[in-house]
């Protein structure tokens, strides 16, 4: 019975020990660190809340029709719901794309910012400090410049359409 309960408590200390890890790393920093007035967090949960539970609403249509409307061959019932349903997910459809705006807005918001940064950053540094830095080695080990996977070519081309990351310092950005 004791190695039980003493197998029981370690188990505890062991989640709480994950507990006290996952609070203090530094992601969950990052998150608590950030000023979250400044994003429209309140209307997109609540249209995510509100879309959920319009999204509900066709499943419920098709057990009403098959468990109500079929077997009393009520077509005036389902005329009605059919109308309902219709409006349900039309008001769900313009939901989504209230939140797509919000979250579309806010995501473009970042981005300027990050880039203004960037662009603040490299700005403020001396041609030279900028010139005398060597580029990262790659992992083969050679200083040729890539980014994003892509190895520079011999001469600068203009930045492909598939350059996923943006950046101020390497061929395919520029």
């Amino acid at each position: 019975m004791r190695s039980i309960g003493a197998g029981i408590k370690d188990f505890i200390d062991r989640q709480l020990d994950l507990i006290e890890e996952l609070r203090n790393h530094q992601f969950f920093q990052s998150l608590k660190d950030t000023d979250w007035s400044q994003y429209q967090v309140g209307p997109i949960v609540v249209s995510s809340i509100l879309i959920n539970l319009l999204e509900l609403s066709s499943p419920i249509y098709i057990n009403l029709v098959y468990t109500t409307v079929l077997p009393t061959k009520a077509f005036a019932s389902l005329t009605l719901l059919t109308i309902g349903v219709v409006v349900l997910l039309s008001v769900s459809g313009w939901l989504r794309t209230v939140r797509t705006g919000l979250t579309g807005f806010d995501g473009a918001r970042v981005e300027h910012q990050r880039r203004m940064e960037a662009l603040a950053h490299f700005t403020q540094m001396r041609l030279g400090d900028y010139l005398k830095e060597p580029p990262p080695p790659t992992p083969s080990g050679s200083t040729a410049s890539t980014c994003c996977g892509m190895k520079a070519p011999s001469r600068p081309s203009p930045r492909p359409s598939t350059c996923a990351f943006p950046c101020f310092s390497c061929w395919c950005c520029s």
